[in-house]
């Protein structure tokens, strides 16, 4: 009995191996898939791991190893090596197959610093320069065997189409002569044993040429005119000369091809490796698989594991924890039929054999499956009718085997072990079994509906119970430690309609022992269920609880960005104020010097300190006086924690709006502070028609850049434009806008007046004098 061999069978190993032969790039590799062997050190399975995650490294960042490129040609090869001559396309397939063998090769070299492993896989990848590039030169586009390569050849090739032409030319003028005329059965020329013939009637044909054959009716002769005979024999000569150095050639570069049959075949089985690598790093990804640790201790920590074949189908799997380790070398899975052990058997079996693999498999990430030889599995039917032997036979001389196998390194599955027998005795022999081989050092996994098996595994700390778990009736697939599972063969059968009278008899012949322990596991199954219950309802409390924090922690970065770009603006906005207020005096300054008499030396004076009280920086907080009264709307007012000075707009019950420039902002009255100026202008600043008293008149000269002709707009749609106009002002630096609105029936500019006096950019504005246009303008100084 092999067992070794129907071990692969039960775990379906060769659909794993044909799935991974696929995902190869090449027919030698996918020929390498199915052959290679399972590793059997820990350091060739680290090397095949290590070769995958060098893959999968450079595959997430876009890159991919060239083998896909790299052709078989080795068969072609072998025949050149024993003489052969090739076919043009055998010889241009060895030419890509080259090429290819030269990219790889490149790839290696330019990353061997980041894919030290692949490198070292890649070292016998070499390609004769010499071979690539004479082939590559032999051959034009087409295919064919280049004139520029083989100057003799070209010259036969010119000889034989000129040949040709000379032919061709004869055969036309004879179609056309008039003496032929009558002893033609037909006007055409066709083709007999490689010579040009004419179709002439049979009894006109004497004294013609050379009769290459007649026609079945006998009537027609297909005759080579006398005067062709020659033409075409030169014609064929050279034919068959360019035949014959076509032929040389190719021998030639076969006789190349063979010469490098050891160094295209070490490459092209470097090449395969390579490719194997890349089938298993594809393989194992599609299949959501990670690449565990491994070890030499015996031990397997799987988390989260799923079957890789039911992944492959596109099952929604249920991932389940699964191990054994020296302190508790035995598993026994308990628990329904269809509920999940043997698919969590299989799975165990599988993860050691993708271990030897070196596929990376379905499983979370740091799970733990070390290397086991042999993995021994019975699981199925193993009856054999041809040697005799019922299937309690077959399942026996397997357990044989498994015992005579058990050793330290041994990883041995057990399928309803032991069963097919009276149950008092095989459970007996099922316990012997199993505490024998795990005696032996052996890693060893059972199912079984034994409760004999159900008390060992829980009383003995070599063994480690789980069971499959049943919710309302129907298996979950789950696979919960240190839990017996129930076989539910009652709740089966009345679920598939056995008679209730039949099952309660059941029930009555189990016996008080055996009612008692179903009714126990029953109960522990209600209350881990309940647990289970509780566990969710408080993981979604959680949830909850987080998304109310990411909620807040939200909200708080908003308002951290609100209050940035708030503080961001007003400072912006203080600047160009501040460049406005600078460009001013220095007009002031310059009038001064140009007209410098008292009165107007006075009233620079009384522009230049408003001025400077606007623009002068808030003092820092510790060092600003508290307002001495509740502010008011058109208080001046300052703003420590913002650095500037400010407009009070809005009055609220513990806050104020403040303006300061184009920028309004809600700030807690114990945040202000007084003006060092006055806690209270007199006059606010803001929205007056007049100038005020002894202030210097403002206006300058109206240009382009600071004109807005609103004429022939309705009113709403002049105060947008001014507000836009205005902003655009600021930016540029324009201290003042000229408005021009005409006179028409008055409704445009005296609405637009009123409006001035609450726009939060207007700091004053006044009519045009007459010398600057009248009543038609406004000009608006902006704050």
């Amino acid at each position: 009995m092999d067992l070794a061999a129907r071990t692969l069978d039960a775990l379906d190993w060769p659909v794993v191996i044909e799935r991974l032969a696929a995902a190869a790039r090449t027919r030698r590799g996918s020929r390498a898939a199915r052959v290679a062997p399972l590793a059997c050190t820990r350091e060739e399975v680290a090397s095949r791991y290590t070769a995958v995650a060098e893959i999968l490294a450079f595959e997430r960042a876009g890159d991919s190893l060239p083998v896909g490129a790299v052709l078989d040609v080795g068969e072609a090869v072998d025949r050149a090596a024993r003489g052969a001559v090739l076919e043009p396309g055998e010889i241009k397939e060895v030419g890509l197959c080259l090429r290819g063998l030269a990219f790889l090769r490149a790839w290696l070299d330019r990353r061997a610093a980041e894919v030290p492993t692949l490198a070292r896989m890649g070292r016998p990848v070499e390609v004769e320069p010499e071979i690539l590039e004479t082939i590559e030169r032999a051959f034009d586009a087409s295919g064919d065997l280049a004139d520029a390569a083989w100057p003799e050849l070209a010259d036969l090739r010119r000889a034989a189409r000129a040949a040709h032409k000379v032919v061709d030319e004869l055969f036309e003028q004879l179609l056309r002569s008039e003496a032929l005329g009558d002893l033609l059965q037909d006007r055409y020329v066709t083709d007999r044993e490689g010579r040009r013939v004419l179709p002439v009637k049979a009894a006109r044909r004497t004294g013609l040429g050379i009769v290459h054959d007649v026609s079945g009716s006998g009537e027609t002769a297909f005759v080579e005119p006398a005067q062709a005979v020659e033409p075409q024999n030169r014609m064929r000569s050279l034919e068959a000369a360019v035949r014959r150095e076509e032929h040389r050639i190719l021998a030639l570069l076969s006789s190349l091809v063979g010469a490098g049959r050891p160094a295209i075949e070490a490459s092209l089985e470097a090449a395969a490796a390579l490719d194997l690598a890349c089938a298993r790093a594809s393989f194992g990804h599609g299949l959501g698989g990670t690449i565990p640790r491994v070890g030499t201790e015996g031990v397997v920590a799987l988390e989260a594991a799923r079957h890789p074949l039911l992944v492959l189908r596109g099952v929604a799997v249920v991932p389940n924890d699964l191990g054994v380790d020296a302190t508790r070398p035995g598993l026994v899975l308990t628990g329904p039929n269809a509920g999940g052990k043997t698919v969590a058997l299989k799975t165990l079996g599988l993860a050691a054999l993708f271990v030897r693999a070196g596929i990376p498999f379905p499983a979370a990430e740091g799970s733990r499956v070390d290397l086991f030889d042999p993995v021994l599995a019975d699981v199925g039917d193993l009856q054999a009718v041809e040697r005799d032997l019922s299937t309690f036979s077959a399942r026996i001389l397997a357990l044989r085997s498994m015992i005579d196998a058990a050793r330290p390194g041994a990883l041995l599955l057990v399928d309803e072990v032991a069963s097919g027998t009276d149950p008092a005795q095989g459970a007996a022999l099922a316990r012997a079994a199993i505490e024998a081989m795990v005696s032996e050092g052996a890693r060893v996994v059972v199912t079984t509906h034994y409760d004999e098996l159900k008390v060992l595994a829980a009383s003995d700390g070599r063994f480690r119970l789980a069971g499959a778990r049943y919710e309302d009736g129907r298996p979950t697939f789950r696979i919960v430690p240190d839990r017996a599972g129930r076989s539910h063969a009652f709740g089966v059968a009345r679920r598939l309609g056995v008679p209730a009278a039949v099952i309660d008899r059941a029930a009555d012949l189990l016996g008080r022992g055996g009612r008692d322990l179903d009714a126990l596991l029953q109960r522990a199954e209600e209350d881990l269920a309940s647990i289970e219950r509780q566990g969710k309802a408080l993981e979604a409390q959680e949830a909850e609880v987080g998304r109310r924090d990411a909620a807040l922690h939200e909200r708080e970065e908003a308002l951290r960005r609100r209050t940035h770009d708030l503080e961001r603006r007003v400072a912006e906005g203080f600047g160009r104020r501040l460049d406005v207020q600078e460009r001013r005096v220095r007009a002031l300054v310059a009038a001064l010097q140009a007209d410098p008499d008292l009165a107007r030396a006075g009233r620079t004076l009384a522009e230049i300190r408003a001025l400077r009280a606007a623009a002068e920086p808030v003092e820092p907080a510790s060092a600003v006086e508290r307002l001495a009264h509740r502010p008011e709307i058109g208080d001046r007012v300052a703003v420590p924690s913002l650095g500037i000075r400010a407009r009070v707009v809005q009055v609220g019950a513990d806050r104020v709006e403040v303006e300061a420039g184009s920028v309004r902002s809600w700030i807690p009255v114990s945040d202000l502070g007084a003006t060092a100026a006055s806690d209270r202008p007199k006059t606010p600043l803001a929205r007056s028609a007049a100038p005020l008293a002894g202030a210097v008149p403002f206006g300058g000269v109206p240009s382009k850049a600071n004109t807005l002709d609103l004429r022939g707009r309705r009113l709403e749609e002049a105060r947008e434009a001014s507000e836009s106009f205005f902003d655009a002002c600021l930016l540029r630096g324009e201290p003042v806008a000229w408005l021009l609105h005409g006179h028409g029936t008055g409704v445009l500019k005296s609405g637009l007046r009123g409006w001035l006096s609450s726009c939060r950019y207007v700091r004053r504005w006044r009519p045009a004098a007459e010398g600057e246009g009248g009543d038609a303008w406004t000009v608006v100084e902006l704050s």
